[in-house]
C-alpha cells in the first residue's frame, strides 16, 4: 500500500530557503493590538501574512450570534496566502 503525499502546513514553506527569504525581505510589518482584527471573510485577499510574535485567534460568529474559535495560530504561521493565489475576498483592516 502507497504512503500517503504529506501535506505541507502552508503552501509557501515548501519554497527553497533563499526564494522564502528574498519574498520575506519586501515584507511591510503589520502590528496589531490584542483585540484588532487582522481581516475578515469577504474583504479582498490582497496579502500574505506571517505571524513573528504572539498568537493570532481565527474565528466566525455562529448562527446564534456566539463567537466560535477555528484556531490558535503562533509565530512562523502564514496567513492568506491562498486568498492571494486565488483572489478570494480577504484582506487586512
Amino acid at each position: 500500500m502507497a504512503k500517503p503525499i504529506p501535506v505541507p502546513d502552508n503552501l509557501l514553506s515548501v519554497l527553497p530557503p533563499n526564494l522564502a527569504a528574498a519574498l520575506f525581505a519586501v515584507a511591510r510589518p503589520h502590528r496589531l493590538k490584542a483585540d484588532q482584527t487582522l481581516f475578515v471573510a469577504g474583504d479582498p485577499g490582497d496579502g500574505c501574512y506571517r505571524v513573528e510574535q504572539g498568537l493570532l485567534k481565527v474565528s466566525v460568529v455562529s448562527p446564534s450570534g456566539g463567537e466560535r474559535i477555528l484556531a490558535i495560530l503562533g509565530p512562523g504561521t502564514l496567513v492568506g496566502e491562498l486568498a492571494m493565489i486565488d483572489r478570494s475576498r480577504v484582506r487586512p483592516r
